[in-house]
């Protein structure tokens, strides 16, 4: 796990649930810099801009990342709760 932090984010239309947010992300292991996206669907656009209300940039988070190839990353839901508890 590593200390992340929001880059940028934007709500994009999406085909398969209507809207999507896309959080861009930074973070750092083993000292190399990294950066990896998080995408999350809704159903109503209001509901993804309330979501992204939550991430401005430079929000600091939690990045799970594979040991053995720290390129690869993830944000995990339950890892961020406090900040969307709320939704």
């Amino acid at each position: 796990m590593a200390d992340g932090k929001i880059f940028d984010g934007r709500v994009k239309p999406s085909e398969i649930s209507g809207w999507a947010v896309e959080l861009t992300y930074s973070y750092s292991a083993f000292g190399e810099y990294y950066s990896g996206s998080f995408v999350k669907a809704f159903t109503r656009k209001k509901h993804a801009e309330a979501f992204l209300e939550r991430f401005p940039r430079g929000t600091p988070l939690p990045v799970r990342y594979k040991a053995e190839n720290a390129a690869v990353s993830t944000l995990l839901l339950s890892d961020i709760g406090l900040l969307v508890a709320a939704l």
